[in-house]
């Protein structure tokens, strides 16, 4: 080929230049492309973007409140910028040393910082902002165990050291209640439901109702009833005052197998102490379902004691049970529903 024919197809030095110029703005367009895609992660991407440090904000908030406690209560252990000191006057010290002031004689008393317990206690929120108690550097709280106190104290600054047993359950209870310290109360109320027995059950129900431990309290009765025959046999059941034991036999979720069990109770309960519980005999019998009783049982139990002498209205009502077995079966089954 010579050089006029090579002219002929070799472009001329206008279209190389339209060529690289059109190749430079289709890298141009390919790179902004490229580079688009990758400043606009997926939606999936940017939910684990977010998880992580979600995850990461909640465990420094946990560490930095681990850590604001932890220095709170050295600075407590070393007594410094502590502001208030707390002691405490048991019932029977104060019973044995006439009242207020007597709290002196138990010790130095606990140290803390008014803004934690504040913070911690709408009991000692209101002590410290509205009474005379804020401007004083020693206060004596009545009525409270002093170990109770402590520990409750300890726990505001350091809730892993709250250690509750048997021996010191309700005094912690009695204080935390008194105190309004919720976290305490809350442990002493779990550690109470998790320990409930026949023996105890009754005693429990009757020192929830004392704080307003509604949950408790419902734990309690509901083991009462589900074990009602093994309770009837203890001590705290015969300790039992006429209108407890009147509200207990008239729940329909007591669990017996006979009212035969019932009736041998109630009896039981009398003759503990038969002078001054002969006259409550006809106002519990109202609640046992006399007419449930066998016949035969009835009359038998009917002619001893202590029903043989006991008032027209516990005569009243054996009659009245005696004659519903006297009905036809059919009026029977209707007196009955």
């Amino acid at each position: 080929m010579d050089e006029q024919e090579w002219a002929i197809f070799r472009p001329s030095p206008e279209q190389e230049q339209e060529s690289q110029e059109g190749s430079a703005a289709e890298g141009d367009a390919d790179r902004g492309r490229y580079s688009l895609m990758n400043r606009c992660p997926s939606q999936s991407s940017l939910d684990e973007s977010s998880q992580r440090r979600e995850g990461g904000e909640q465990e420094a908030s946990a560490a930095h409140a681990t850590q604001l406690l932890d220095a709170l209560a050295r600075l407590r252990r070393d007594a410094l910028l502590c502001d208030v000191r707390i002691r405490a006057q048991s019932e029977a010290l104060a019973e044995g040393c006439g009242g207020a002031g007597a709290g002196e004689d138990e010790g130095e008393g606990v140290w803390a910082h008014r803004a934690v317990l504040a913070a911690c206690s709408p009991y000692f929120r209101a002590m410290f902002t509205q009474f005379t108690e804020r401007t004083r550097p020693t206060i004596t709280i009545q009525n409270v165990e002093p170990q109770a106190l402590e520990a409750i104290i300890e726990y505001v600054y350091n809730p892993d050291s709250l250690v509750i047993t048997e021996d010191n359950v309700q005094g912690l209870l009695s204080g935390a209640s008194l105190v309004q310290v919720a976290g305490v109360r809350g442990a002493c109320c779990s550690f109470l439901s998790g320990a409930l027995s026949p023996d105890n059950a009754l005693g429990i129900r009757a020192f929830a109702d004392l704080h307003a431990c509604d949950q408790l309290a419902h734990a309690a009765t509901n083991f009462v009833h589900k074990h009602f025959p093994e309770v009837l046999e203890t001590e705290e059941f015969l300790a039992l005052d006429a209108e407890t034991l009147a509200r207990l036999l008239a729940s329909d979720h007591v669990t017996v197998p006979n009212e035969e069990m019932i009736l041998d109770a109630v009896v039981r309960w009398v003759q503990h102490e038969p002078q001054s519980r002969g006259e409550q005999l006809g106002g519990l019998l109202e609640h046992v379902r006399l007419p449930l009783l066998p016949q035969d049982v009835l009359v038998a139990r009917a002619a001893t004691e202590p029903l043989a002498s006991a008032s027209l209205r516990v005569k009243d009502l054996v009659i009245e049970a005696l004659s519903f077995h006297l009905l036809r079966p059919e009026r029977r089954a209707a007196a009955a529903a």
